[in-house]
């Protein structure tokens, strides 16, 4: 996002802007343009890792177990002001993440859904982050309402301390 300061063409781009508010004890919400990434054990995780506008709401049962659940939207070409209806340009990601930890372990599953409108960007910025060069015209074959979905899990082990174990698994 930008805005302009002045007339004179400059602006001021925004990374990163959100309100952090706790209504109740153990819950926890972030709202705004915020990192958002799902949980790795290793070296990052490949399916989200990135900045991007959406609501994330965390309650903590224990000091053991936390449930995180997150609607976010990594992609929106925007309202186009002389059509009248929808344009299906957006995905919106939906997802759950069960932090489980002990004295020894963690153990943090996750799952995501994400629903991809008509005339969403994730295709052609898919191809354009794998370097593959020019976006192709076969791209436009798979553009569509698609759902994609992912489910992992970051795992790690300290039994042999202070040699530790860690495991990232995600299928989708």
């Amino acid at each position: 996002p930008g805005g302009a300061i002045d007339s004179d063409g400059k602006s001021v781009k925004v990374r990163r802007m959100y309100l952090d508010w706790s209504p109740m004890g153990n819950l926890d919400l972030r709202i705004g343009v915020q990192g958002a990434a799902l949980p790795s054990a290793t070296f990052g995780n490949p399916v989200l890792d990135a900045d991007v506008a959406g609501i994330v709401a965390s309650y903590k049962f224990t000091d053991m177990v936390t449930l995180t659940g997150f609607w976010l939207r990594p992609f929106d070409g925007g309202w186009n002001k002389t059509e009248t209806k929808n344009q299906l340009d957006e995905m919106d990601v939906f997802g759950l993440v069960l932090p489980i930890s002990g004295e020894n372990f963690s153990v943090t599953p996750w799952a995501m859904y994400a629903r991809n409108g008509n005339d969403s960007d994730y295709w052609t910025y898919r191809w354009e982050n794998t370097g593959s060069g020019d976006v192709p015209d076969i791209i436009d074959e798979f553009k569509g309402s698609t759902n994609l979905w992912w489910a992992g899990a970051a795992i790690e082990l300290n039994f042999l301390n202070p040699f530790s174990i860690k495991l990232d698994a995600m299928y989708g």
